[in-house]
């Protein structure tokens, strides 16, 4: 019993650390963020491919994976819109941070 609490607080302690590191990274990005930017502007800010979304959804047409955080685009005519950071919490849950319009 206690090695299972145990080993439950190193994974709780584990996955926090690690959804804090990835939103702190995303933040970074979101602040370089520009109305306008390319898809591939954006990748290159990123380091990393973008992800487009084959389902049609308001919020997004793209989005980046890291680790416990997503950042979603949103692009028109492969020009930059907005973004939103999403963070995963705990095993079922996700905070997601407002919306951040690029083009005000």
């Amino acid at each position: 019993m206690t090695k299972r609490i145990v080993a439950t607080l190193l994974f709780a302690f584990f996955a926090g650390g690690c959804a804090t590191a990835a939103k702190s990274k995303m933040e970074d990005v979101q602040t370089g963020l520009r109305c306008g930017m390319s898809s591939a502007e954006v990748e290159g800010l990123l380091g990393g491919r973008l992800h487009a979304l084959e389902a049609r959804d308001s919020r997004l047409t793209h989005f980046y994976r890291s680790g416990m955080a997503d950042i979603w685009l949103r692009f028109e005519d492969d020009r930059l819109r907005s973004s939103q950071i999403v963070v995963v919490q705990g095993l079922l849950g996700t905070n997601e941070e407002p919306v951040v319009n690029h083009c005000k």
